[in-house]
């Protein structure tokens, strides 16, 4: 991050997220109230360090001596006097009290915070969501390595531990709503559909999703459905054939249909109504590319 750009972003963090906010939060957690590293404090100062790319811990201190953070710090006597020591464990043992609870609360009023003048239009294209996932190495470690298992072939088990994560980003503005995780390998393994079904909680209400064709399956249509959101999926041939009656309409046409599950479906998801439906059209397009026609 450039450093002139700080204050910007630390303006537009005050505005998502005053000092009200977090004092709200810290008595609703039943949290007590710790000096000058007050929950708002740790959680810029978080922030900063992974924007900065370099920033330290004795350079997050430091925005603190400086009295950089204005309003956010707490009117605690070395703040007022001017004597915040420039020692970095105070930080540090702040750091490591901070409940995931009040990440999670930060990091989704920010985003919606955010979304509202991106939200302004009432076009399509204002609740448009791209839902995507990936999967990332993660360092070394026994409790990594237990939590997020690594992948294992005949040879034997990987290093590195893997987790999955999925992210939904709006079209329009570009904002990307708190992503959903889990292990990509083992007895507890994710997968991106799963993940879907708990990102939609997280995101505005009357959403719109796009998604390749790997979302394109039954239990995320209806969990979709149900939490009032439109899809636009790019599907398989043979499962379009086998919603639309096995017979696909021409090219650049459309049908509308009715998906209901498939065995398959009812035995990865009991939990499906027996009236179980999705409604909608099936858009079928001739693609020509470099690979030929598709």
């Amino acid at each position: 991050m450039n450093i002139p750009q700080a204050p910007i972003l630390f303006g537009l963090f005050g505005k998502a997220v005053p000092p009200a906010f977090f004092d709200e939060m810290r008595t609703r957690l039943g949290l007590p109230a710790r000096g000058i590293y007050s929950l708002g404090v740790v959680v810029w100062l978080m922030l900063w360090q992974r924007l900065d790319g370099r920033g330290s811990l004795a350079a997050a201190v430091q925005q603190v001596v400086q009295g950089a953070l204005g309003n956010l710090l707490p009117s605690e006597k070395r703040v007022v006097e001017q004597r915040v020591s420039s020692n970095t464990g105070a930080l540090s043992r702040a750091r490591k009290r901070l409940p995931l609870e009040a990440v999670e609360a930060v990091c989704d009023q920010i985003f919606a915070t955010l979304m509202v003048p991106a939200q302004a239009s009432r076009g399509l294209l204002s609740r448009l969501f791209l839902l995507d996932g990936s999967s990332m190495d993660l360092p070394h470690t026994p409790a990594l390595q237990q939590a997020y298992p690594p992948a294992s072939n005949q040879h034997g088990e990987a290093h590195w531990p893997i987790v999955r994560i999925l992210v939904a980003h709006h079209l329009a503005g570009g904002l990307a709503v708190r992503p959903c995780w889990g292990p990509m390998y083992g007895s507890q393994a994710v997968s991106e559909q799963g993940l879907t079904e708990q990102i939609l909680d997280r995101l505005p209400a009357d959403a719109a999703l796009m998604a390749d064709r790997n979302f394109a399956v039954f239990s995320v249509a209806w969990a979709a459905q149900q939490h009032h959101c439109r899809v636009l999926f790019r599907i398989t041939e043979e499962r379009a054939r086998r919603i639309a009656g096995q017979i696909l309409p021409p090219a650049d046409s459309e049908r509308r249909i009715e998906w209901r599950p498939s065995p398959h479906d009812r035995r990865a998801h009991p939990e499906l109504p027996a009236d179980a439906v999705v409604r909608g059209r099936l858009l079928v397009a001739h693609v020509q590319g470099e690979t030929g026609s598709r």
